[in-house]
């Protein structure tokens, strides 16, 4: 039986390279970084529980009744889930924003996807 040496080596470049996503500006998926997309902003109570992923757990009592948070969507084994992450005073998102967004991590910003609007939102 012969062996093809070159479908091995695209077989395993494919599936090396299907792992290790990594976005634009150095965003890691394997950290947790998902494309989403700003579905709304919000006051802590003003968001439905449960969600898929949820920055509001253990998140001081004045944090939650006096800070906004952001309810994202992004895709996960082609199935649309829901994070709920918080969002800085003074921020500038909006609903149909296109963000980076950690959902392992809840102390990581939001990081804007649309290149033009960078420098003008946080």
């Amino acid at each position: 039986m012969k062996f093809n040496h070159f479908a091995l080596m695209a077989l395993a470049a494919t599936t090396l390279a299907g792992c290790s996503t990594v976005y634009d500006g150095g965003h890691a998926f394997e950290e947790g970084w998902r494309k989403a997309e700003v579905l709304r902003i919000a006051k802590a109570a003003d968001i439905a529980r449960p969600q898929f992923s949820d920055c509001r757990d253990g998140v001081s009592a004045e944090r939650l009744a006096s800070g906004q948070f952001a309810v994202l969507t992004f895709s996960r084994m082609g199935r649309s889930r829901v994070h709920v992450a918080p969002v800085p005073a003074g921020s500038q998102w909006h609903a149909g924003d296109l963000v980076y967004a950690n959902v392992l991590n809840c102390t990581s910003a939001l990081v804007s996807r649309n290149t033009s609007a960078a420098g003008s939102r946080n």
